[in-house]
């Protein structure tokens, strides 16, 4: 009789769902779990349960039949990346973004519009699982030290600051992306391997390949190279501040200012998160003037700002003059001089085709005009015409182009997705001009 009994009651026992280890999870009504430090328990993680109006660290979570434990971490992860392990009433968008201007400003020389530029980086550094791409800040300034001082206070205020000095490719995809840090890296010199990866990882959903797993290395970062490595495709789409030695008599940053700086900072930004999760993730903000790897930065800095329409009104200006640096930059680039001179020609509707090595002299002829000293043969514009999409025909002494609608559309669509703007006569009656103007903004041009 007693096995029977034993036997009924373990038929009647409630069933336990899995058990999953997460690095965070979201939830349909707003519910979010998120890896803190566990002050119960030394040297482990917990989980942060946010109901939508408290927070809780606990070390599992029953949620939906499942129970959920932190994922498992390692002793150096502890502590190299710091894990809040509580949240902390931050008031308003506009007074926490007021409080990361004045101690960057405490702990810096930054002129205004670089420190609200950083404070902007910070605050977006919290969502990068959510936001279009995750915001690189690309450091320069002639002291390496100061930098890195400059490194050490933005790891107060970023989310899962990571610092690494000398990296290569080996070494970023061995890191724990899973639980995407903010990258904080201070290099000597940046490899082109490096710089590809480093262009993959501001994106979500690029993956790439090693060892026959696929790796995801989207994360929020700041770069200080002390060369010129970090070319146009790193920091088309990232902020620039320039770091200089702060001035005498202005605050210094010791290993105890630091731990005060985040031990404010960290409860503050991490409820922020977590309040405002669903709306950056929904966020619409778009400043659709601008050029593609700017609009793509803008997208993501404006959504981070949640509630405070000045705030993120505030960006476009903020932007404006790297926006002007990428349309000067594109203006040397051979696509840039390709699509000036083919709006121009097209305007001027004299030609119904023309050979791509007379092209090629008025491609050179613009890139001249623009300071630019590398010419390019026929070959080589013949090949950056097909990868725009521009092909060649053959005709009557070699390849060129035809000046028919199809190109004129084609090249009309091309220009506005990288900036490439035309005040050649016949531009105000051009039809492709205007309907070019009421287009959406295609995407994933590079």
């Amino acid at each position: 009789m007693l096995q029977n009994s034993q036997r009924t009651n373990k038929q009647n026992a409630p069933r336990r769902g899995p058990v999953i280890e997460t690095i965070g999870e979201g939830f349909p009504d707003g519910t979010l779990l998120e890896l803190a430090s566990d002050a119960s328990s030394a040297g482990k993680l917990g989980l942060l349960y946010w109901d939508g109006r408290r927070a809780k660290v606990q070390n599992r979570v029953e949620l939906a039949g499942r129970t959920y434990v932190p994922v498992a971490v390692n002793t150096s992860t502890l502590r190299a990346i710091r894990f809040p392990n509580q949240t902390r009433d931050y008031g308003s968008t506009g007074m926490l973004f007021r409080k990361l201007v004045d101690v960057l400003k405490q702990y810096s020389s930054l002129p205004d519009r670089d420190l609200s530029l950083v404070a902007h980086w910070a605050l977006s550094s919290w969502f990068p699982d959510v936001l279009p791409i995750a915001p690189t800040l690309v450091i320069s300034g002639p002291s390496p030290a100061y930098v890195s001082c400059f490194l050490r206070l933005l790891k107060c205020i970023c989310r899962r600051g990571l610092r690494l000095a000398e990296l290569n490719p080996a070494g970023l995809c061995a890191l724990p992306m899973c639980l995407q840090p903010t990258l904080l890296v201070d290099q000597t010199t940046l490899t082109r391997s490096m710089r590809g990866l480093l262009r993959a990882s501001s994106s979500r959903g690029v993956y790439i390949t090693r060892s026959g797993d696929f790796l995801d290395l989207h994360c929020a970062k700041a770069l200080f190279s002390a060369e010129n490595g970090l070319d146009a495709a790193v920091t088309e789409s990232s902020l620039r501040v320039a770091v200089v030695p702060a001035e005498s008599g202005s605050a210094g940053l010791n290993e105890s200012a630091e731990d005060q700086i985040a031990a404010e900072f960290q409860p503050l930004l991490l409820e922020y998160r977590l309040r405002n999760h669903r709306a950056v993730s929904q966020s619409t903000f778009d400043v659709p003037e601008f050029t593609p790897g700017l609009r793509d930065l803008a997208r993501s800095l404006g959504a981070a700002i949640v509630d405070d329409a000045e705030l993120s009104g505030r960006i476009a200006s903020l932007l404006a003059p790297q926006d002007a640096d990428a349309r000067a930059r594109r203006s040397v680039l051979p696509e840039g001089a390709i699509l000036t001179v083919g709006l121009a020609l097209v305007h001027e509707a004299k030609l119904k085709q023309m050979l791509t090595k007379a092209l090629t002299q008025l491609v050179n002829a613009a890139l001249r005009a623009n300071g630019e000293i590398v010419e390019y043969s026929p070959e080589e514009v013949g090949w950056r015409l097909a990868r725009l999409g521009l092909y060649t025909h053959r005709m009557e002494g070699g390849n060129g182009i035809r000046f028919d609608r199809e190109f004129s559309r084609s090249v009309h669509n091309l220009a506005r997705r990288f900036g490439v703007e035309s005040s050649s006569p016949g531009s105000s009656e051009c039809p492709d001009c205007q309907e070019a103007a009421k287009a959406p903004d295609p995407k994933g041009l590079v």
